[in-house]
């Protein structure tokens, strides 16, 4: 065999995993992609937009009586998601101090 034809297994595997870590980076995909097939279906979906890229809330803060839903599954987002604080409110009177966690506390409810 002539030595031109003689391949860095390393280097070659190396420079499959960086692309195909790459190819992870931009998709859903974290298994095992196999070369070359897996590849090639892989970039078809980003070319093909399998996975559709994610245009709701990036923030978003708890509520107390109902369940927050960022509808995120199998979509592509490109920044992270931030959960806010959780709301936290005191109040006090001459019994004593009340404090409301996650609680909507409605201003001059009273008045």
């Amino acid at each position: 065999m002539p030595y031109d034809k003689v391949v860095d297994s390393k280097k070659l595997d190396d420079g499959l995993t960086l692309i195909a870590n790459s190819i992870r980076n931009k998709t859903i995909i974290q298994n095992e992609l196999v070369f070359p097939e897996g590849f090639s279906k892989a970039i078809k979906s980003i070319n093909e937009g399998e996975h559709p890229i994610y245009n709701g809330q990036y923030s978003v803060t708890p509520k107390a009586n109902e369940t927050v839903l960022l509808q995120t599954k199998n979509k592509i987002l490109k920044d992270n998601v931030t959960v806010e604080k959780v709301p936290y409110f005191e109040t006090s009177n001459d019994y004593g101090e009340t404090i409301y966690i996650a609680s909507e506390v409605k201003e001059n409810a009273n008045k």
